[in-house]
């Protein structure tokens, strides 16, 4: 669990950086396929946790030294003010947040907020003397504007401008002996605090917040583990789109499983297009076809596709249908197929299934039910083997099974989900030792097969995608997904959700 400045680096880390990661691909893929949007609504949600975070650090600054001559009056010295420090107990933070400032810019700004700084003095003026100082600023206003470059393939942020000041000053200094000395260096030492607080301020934000924050961007690893076996390879490529309304940035985006480095051939053929949903949402996000496509490929070449229905299969359920033999009275895959009870007696049969060629996703729209639904077709090779089929590798017989599935899809706790239509599967034989696969026979072992492939659809679609998400910070219930058929997209839609030691913030509200 990340503390401190780095928790802030993460809340400016996921504000831009969420929409500026794309893939390094072959420049064959000139179109994007991923576009990532977030409104007036989601700065104002990454403000608020701003001034969250920076209420937390702002009290823990120390101010320089400041040494100041004594030139009035009789005679000459110096004055040296040490030990500068914020009175966490009386400060009152400045009310931050983040504004849009087009075409290249975001600024933050503040206002209001009370800063007590105390801090302890010593004087010489042909003798010495010593005492304390408090000051009180009152107001802090301020304006930070960043911009994005890019080094390494990675983001950094790079400081525009900085502005500070305050209203009021109030100033008191006590200690010493003889009074009409401080009145020498009252006034000088008041503009020195006040010129220390502004330059203090940005020196925070540009050296230890950005300066923190743009060491862990360009330390960041080129592949962002997703979970599940699942990997999103990404590099920082051009800088956002920046209106008065949102920032948006549209991105190459490749998701791969695990052991497959190769590059997806699938993309857009022509740049994404961006269909708003109307609604005042945080955040919008815009995936295309080729995205899933591309990780059903990637399973396929990583052959992860594949299961296996054999004896042990659901607790034993089908044992006694793949023996090779069994009695006269009894059915099971020896009484279609003899040779297997003379060749190969008192074994068990696995069916292997693999993918045959990498599935695909469509997105497709049911006018009779007015609903916009996933259909996904896959061919699937289906090897028998004699169990177990790892210690067994001659193939008896192979069939081929074409699948076709339609899925409703949803989203769910960061998750890409999906809820099962409708199935069907049909099998054909591609070439057999034990004899030929009628159709009877096909028919029959569908009616027993789909109902088993409906639950493993059925469970690999509940366990769902993740989509990437940042510490703290994640989709709130209630985001929105949309099929948009005609776009080969899916719109996701939403509110976010920052949680911090109890404290809950969900569309500007503290909970």
């Amino acid at each position: 669990m990340l503390k401190g400045p780095q928790k802030l680096n993460f809340t400016l880390f996921i504000l831009f950086l969420s929409i500026n990661l794309c893939l390094s691909l072959p420049q064959s893929q000139q179109n994007p396929n991923f576009v990532a949007r977030l409104s007036k609504y989601g700065i104002d949600f990454f403000g608020l946790i701003g001034h969250k975070l920076v209420n937390k650090e702002l009290p823990k600054t120390n101010f320089p030294d400041i040494l100041l001559p004594i030139d009035d009056g009789p005679g000459s010295g110096q004055v040296n003010v040490s030990d500068l420090h914020i009175l966490p107990s009386l400060f009152v933070s400045p009310k931050f947040r983040f504004q849009l400032a087009p075409p290249r810019a975001i600024r933050f700004v503040s206002k209001n907020g009370i800063v007590p700084i105390r801090g302890y003095w010593s004087a010489y003026y042909c003798f010495s003397t010593s005492g304390w100082v408090q000051a009180v600023a009152e107001n802090i206003t301020s304006a930070l504007e960043l911009g994005i470059n890019h080094q390494k393939e990675r983001p950094q942020f790079e400081v525009f401008s900085c502005y500070a000041a305050n209203d009021k000053l109030q100033i008191e200094i006590g200690g010493g002996f003889i009074p009409w000395l401080i009145n020498l260096f009252k006034t000088p030492l008041s503009n020195a605090l006040k010129e220390a607080l502004h330059d203090q301020f940005c020196q925070i934000v540009h050296s230890t917040i950005l300066g923190q924050l743009n060491n862990f961007l360009i330390s960041l690893p080129n592949t962002f583990d997703l979970g599940d076996l699942l990997f999103l390879n990404y590099a920082f490529d051009n800088d956002p789109q920046i209106t008065s309304t949102f920032i948006e940035s549209k991105l190459f985006t490749d998701v791969l499983a695990q052991n497959n480095s190769e590059i997806c051939p699938f993309g857009p053929s022509t740049e994404m297009s961006v269909r708003e949903s109307g609604i005042k949402w945080m955040a919008s996000i815009w995936i295309h076809s080729s995205i899933p496509n591309c990780l059903l490929w990637s399973l396929h070449k990583s052959d992860i596709l594949q299961i296996t229905i054999g004896p042990n299969f659901a607790s034993g359920r089908l044992k006694r249908f793949l023996q090779t033999s069994c009695h006269i009275y009894q059915i099971c895959l020896g009484t279609f197929f003899p040779i297997l009870a003379r060749e190969y007696p008192d074994k068990h049969i696995d069916f292997h299934f693999h993918s045959m060629i990498p599935p695909t996703l469509k997105f497709i729209s049911s006018k009779e039910h007015n609903e916009n639904n996933i259909l996904l077709e896959a061919e699937f090779f289906v090897d028998l083997l004699i169990s177990p089929w790892q210690d067994n590798k001659n193939v008896l017989a192979r069939l081929a099974a074409n699948s076709t599935a339609i899925i409703e899809p949803f989203f769910e706790n960061t998750r890409l989900k999906g809820n099962l239509i409708n199935l069907q599967v049909k099998f054909s034989e591609v070439n057999s030792t034990i004899g030929n696969f009628s159709e009877q026979f096909l028919h029959k072992f569908s009616l027993v097969c789909i109902p088993i492939l409906e639950v493993i659809f059925k469970s690999s679609f509940n366990i769902g995608i993740p989509l990437p998400s940042i510490e703290d910070i994640k989709l709130a219930n209630g985001s929105k997904l949309t099929i948009l058929p005609k776009d080969e997209q899916i719109r996701i839609d939403a509110n976010l959700e920052y949680t911090l030691n109890n404290w809950i913030l969900i569309k500007g509200r503290n909970i």
